[in-house]
């Protein structure tokens, strides 16, 4: 019996040259792979939410490594919560920051002092807000008799309205306090100004 040769490519005497060698790629699992962020949230809106943390966090009184360290935590917080709005992850993160900075307090039994307040008041006023053309040495003005005129928990109230233009809802998370709490809060705070700014008090 004759067996029929198939002759090897090699052998081809048409003179082509063979096609050059295609990579293929690495299969999916093997790839690096990277969890996709909440939806709804960019990375814009990531850097955002690190800027507010991380002005919120001054504002309570941590200095900028401790604020830096608290704004990541607060975004890492909002990117292991699936699902959440620009607008929820900014209220679930402003809690998250909130509850690290009760708990650095109480660890260490202290509270802000009137005194510390003043060297951050800056921040406060950041370009962002409808006071961007405040200088440095006016915001803290304002702030030293926001504090003379408020209490603490109406000073905190007003500034996060009138200054970061927070709605109630995100102060009252940022605070841990109730909706109505912070409404009637701020309506207090915001009358008693009008009457020191009726007085001259703020020049």
């Amino acid at each position: 019996m004759t067996t029929e040769l198939v002759p090897d490519p090699a052998d081809d005497a048409s003179g082509e040259a063979p096609p050059p060698a295609v990579k293929v790629p690495a299969p999916a699992a093997h790839r690096p792979h990277r969890p996709a962020g909440p939806p709804g949230i960019s990375e814009q809106g990531f850097k955002t939410l690190y800027s507010r943390f991380q002005r919120f966090a001054r504002f309570r009184g941590m200095n900028e490594p401790d604020a830096r360290d608290l704004a990541q935590t607060g975004c890492v917080a909002v990117w292991q919560k699936s699902g959440l709005t620009e607008e929820e992850a900014l209220r679930y993160g402003l809690r998250v920051v909130r509850n690290h900075i009760v708990n650095h307090y109480r660890a260490r039994k202290r509270e802000i002092t009137v005194a510390e307040l003043p060297a951050h008041s800056e921040l406060l006023f950041a370009e962002d807000t409808e006071l961007k053309a405040v200088t440095t040495a006016e915001a803290r003005s304002a702030v030293e008799i926001l504090r003379s005129v408020l209490g603490p928990r109406e000073f905190d109230v007003f500034v996060l309205r009138e200054v970061w233009l927070l709605p109630h809802a995100e102060i009252a998370v940022a605070l841990g306090i109730s909706v109505s709490n912070a409404r009637g809060t701020f309506s207090n705070a915001r009358a008693k100004v009008e009457r020191h700014r009726a007085d001259g008090a703020f020049g």
